[in-house]
């Protein structure tokens, strides 16, 4: 374990997600989740642009100025779980239920519910935690089956599922996770020293 004092390991803030398929050519449709332009992209649409050979060696074609209506998305899907008084949470905290400690956000299952599946199909999730992905895959017209090996989460799950309007359930918000590029800028270095070590000898946690 890493002292957080140490300040030798940058957060760990990714999770690979396996997409597996039964075919090569599975069943799905990019364009469902596409995602908006950025503004250099708009502004390229809006004048136009002239097919050429970029500086890097790409070769940008006339097919490039074709408004597709959105951008397909990059294979890092950066998404913040900032959720913390969901209709869920106040389930678990009012019948002394622990709260799953690895929740993913809505808009994860919601993603490949989108892109993978119509309505009615069947969505199975073999490792549910708190079936985030059955919440969602209900909400978007599809069956679904969640398997979970600890009992005590499902029972905390239930809460995902109440339609009681005094628990003034609102729909969980999916925020974008905001990546910044590395820093430039010139800091005091002298105040700031290396760890020589890497963090071999732990220092003595503060009180």
């Amino acid at each position: 374990m890493i002292i957080a004092d140490q300040r030798v390991r940058v957060k760990d803030a990714v999770n690979c997600i396996w997409w597996l398929s039964k075919s090569p050519f599975p069943r799905v449709n990019m364009k469902r989740v596409l995602q908006p332009y950025s503004s250099s992209m708009r502004t390229l649409l809006q004048n136009g642009y002239k097919p050429k050979l970029r500086p890097s060696g790409h070769k940008i074609s006339s097919k490039f100025q074709k408004d597709n209506l959105g951008a397909i998305p990059p294979n890092l899907i950066a998404l913040a779980n900032t959720e913390s008084n969901s209709a869920y949470q106040r389930y678990c905290r009012q019948h002394h239920l622990p709260e799953h400690p690895a929740r993913f956000p809505s808009g994860l299952p919601a993603f490949f519910i989108r892109m993978l599946s119509n309505r009615g199909d069947l969505v199975v999730d073999a490792f549910a935690g708190s079936c985030v992905t059955g919440a969602v895959a209900e909400e978007m017209g599809r069956r679904w089956l969640c398997y979970e090996l600890d009992c005590v989460y499902i029972e905390g799950a239930r809460g995902r599922f109440l339609n009681d309007p005094n628990q003034g359930q609102k729909k969980p918000r999916t925020k974008p996770y905001e990546i910044y590029p590395p820093s430039v800028h010139l800091l005091d270095e002298k105040s700031l020293p290396l760890v020589e070590d890497g963090g071999e000898k732990r220092p003595k946690p503060k009180d």
